[in-house]
């Protein structure tokens, strides 16, 4: 009987957060919900006129995916939602009414995050499936460097948005950072603290080394986006300062 309750009560913890999520989404990106994952599609499609067209000589191989093909879109991508995250509800004048959510305000800030991971997802494999198909294959575990990209510009862009409490200040402090990450992230030898940073191109170094210095960028950049949304929920919860 107590296995029986257990699961009951999982089942119906399960549903609520799926309801919180796809609730989320919806007030967080309105009718575009469904639109949104296929947004990126234009830089592939672009990409692959390009290659039709002959304006680009050489066809792409597999080191062009992590990061060309993948992680620029998809960061762009997480920019535009994590500024409506917090920045949202403020330009729109009901960040009052998220303070009196029953459970509190972060209930509806980690239901907006986890629609916006959500929508991530599904344009990162509408991605990978058109790129594999229409550019070039690759080994299914690159994908990690441009899905841990958008994680990260998705929680750089949360709080800058937070701190200036703007949508549009917010997107424009994020896209100084994301070139900042790109160029550091690209070329032969792309930084170990970049979230581009694709081990890859380190193929003639040593194994053992290269793992160590992927371990360090995977567990830190995420760590590094972790502390960017408790800034930002805990900037949030400064009452003053966020209606002065």
């Amino acid at each position: 009987m107590r296995g029986r309750e257990i699961v009951s009560r999982a089942r119906v913890a399960l549903a609520d957060a799926v309801a919180l999520v796809l609730l989320s989404a919806r007030r967080m990106t309105g009718r575009w919900t469904l639109l949104l994952p296929l947004a990126p599609l234009s830089w592939t499609g672009f990409q692959a006129l390009r290659l039709l067209l002959g304006w680009r000589p050489v066809s792409f191989g597999p080191e062009d995916v992590p990061v060309f093909l993948l992680g620029m879109p998809l960061s762009v991508l997480a920019i535009a939602l994590g500024v409506r995250i917090i920045a949202g509800e403020i330009e729109e004048r009901t960040l009052e009414v998220a303070w009196t959510v029953p459970g509190g305000a972060r209930k509806v800030w980690l239901g907006k995050l986890g629609a916006a991971v959500v929508v991530l997802l599904a344009a990162e494999t509408l991605l990978a499936v058109a790129t594999w198909l229409f550019l070039a294959p690759f080994p299914w575990w690159v994908l990690w460097t441009g899905f841990q990209a958008a994680l990260f510009h998705l929680a750089l862009a949360t709080w800058l948005a937070a701190v200036v409490r703007s949508e549009i200040a917010g997107f424009l402090l994020s896209v100084p950072a994301w070139l900042f990450a790109l160029l550091t992230g690209s070329g032969n030898q792309p930084a170990r603290i970049s979230p581009f940073f694709d081990p890859v191109k380190y193929a003639n170094r040593d194994p053992a080394e290269v793992a160590a210095w992927t371990l360090q960028n995977r567990v830190g950049i995420l760590l590094v986006a972790f502390v960017l949304v408790l800034l930002a929920f805990e900037r949030v919860e400064d009452r003053e300062r966020m209606l002065g």
